[in-house]
């Protein structure tokens, strides 16, 4: 493949990913915070937002493993190209996540979360 494709390639996962944040931001958040499933999830199982989306990126990873691997997907509408998207999508909500937690009184997350 040459660069001209990559980037073209790699430009319209972008373009996918944006699609897919915004749909699915509104099916699990609404009106609420970006994080604010991810928070729920979180605080019903007493962790912070992070873990809870390292959580689900995990679950992801490991379904993209064992198709990787070969075996046969039986969900028909979930792709290989979609679970990594997914990953990539989550990883970034990380991301921006801590970056915000971080600059919350200059703590950390867990330290953040203990004086709450």
């Amino acid at each position: 493949m040459n660069a001209e494709t990559f980037n073209k390639k790699f430009d319209a996962l972008i373009d996918k990913e944006r699609s897919i944040r915004d749909a699915k931001r509104n099916d699990y958040t609404g009106s609420h915070s970006p994080f604010f499933a991810f928070e729920r999830a979180g605080d019903s199982m007493n962790v912070s937002a992070g873990l809870a989306m390292l959580g689900r990126m995990i679950e992801k990873a490991t379904r993209l493993q064992v198709l990787l691997q070969g075996t046969k997907s039986q969900v028909k509408d979930e792709t290989i190209i979609d679970t990594a998207v997914d990953i990539s999508i989550i990883s970034k909500l990380i991301a921006i996540w801590w970056e915000d937690q971080t600059t919350l009184d200059h703590v950390t997350p867990k330290q953040h979360n203990a004086d709450s």
